[in-house]
């Protein structure tokens, strides 16, 4: 809650699986998004990472805007 608070900064959090679907529902609630979503699965391959995108209001309040998936590829 206090790393998203920051409305006017670049934020990178890295965590793993054993917290993930906690943190990711926190992110999701601070930011009004969905974490039923398919997109917000916690479930990531080795490697995988999600990149989410908020949004500062013009309120000053912070909303949701998208979440990227980027898995590694099996070669």
């Amino acid at each position: 809650a206090r790393l998203l608070a920051r409305r006017h900064a670049a934020l990178l959090l890295c965590t793993h699986r054993p917290v993930l679907p906690t943190v990711l529902g926190s992110i999701a609630e601070a930011l009004g998004a969905d974490a039923t979503e398919p997109d917000w699965d916690p479930r990531l391959r080795p490697g995988g990472c999600l990149v989410i995108h908020r949004r500062v209001e013009p309120d000053g309040t912070l909303g949701f805007h998208s979440i990227e998936r980027h898995e590694i590829f099996a070669d």
